[in-house]
């Protein structure tokens, strides 16, 4: 049974769109997210202005952090607050806007400690790219110096 079938929507691109290939965790009813909506709007109907300037703003957030990807990790973020609401029936912590930088901080504090986004030296770099090239010993270890290594060139 597909996701259009069940009237289920997933958070895709910015927007809760009807696919059934994302994970269930990220999957809701048009009910829950009705209600995620009206949580940001603060009560009032702003036919999801609230939750696109929102998304845009988290996008603009992790681009400021260099993230390589900020429209998924805004996605991410959305989605684990429409998650949390969805968990607790309410959050009453504090203001929808906020409550969103909350999570998007530790959105950002995993995507930091993600093996795939550690820096690492030029030389560590240059080894990894291609195994077969070395750095140079350093002058004085063979007896050949920098000239004479490029004079060969």
């Amino acid at each position: 049974m597909t996701a259009a079938a069940t009237g289920e929507l997933s958070l895709h691109d910015g927007a809760f769109s009807q696919n059934s290939a994302l994970t269930k965790s990220s999957t809701y009813t048009a009910e829950q997210f009705q209600r995620f909506l009206s949580w940001l709007d603060a009560g009032d109907d702003s036919g999801g202005e609230r939750y696109v300037e929102m998304r845009r703003r988290l996008v603009s957030y992790f681009g400021r952090k260099r993230c390589v990807s900020p429209d998924d990790l805004a996605d991410e973020t959305l989605t684990r607050v429409a998650r949390r609401l969805e968990e607790q029936g309410s959050i009453t912590d504090s203001p929808p806007a906020r409550y969103c930088y909350i999570v998007a901080r530790f959105v950002f504090l995993e995507y930091v400690r993600g093996a795939d986004h550690r820096r690492t030296s030029l030389d560590e770099a240059r080894g990894a790219a291609n195994p077969a090239v070395q750095p140079a010993p350093p002058e004085g270890t063979d007896g050949t110096s920098d000239e004479s290594l490029l004079e060969g060139l």
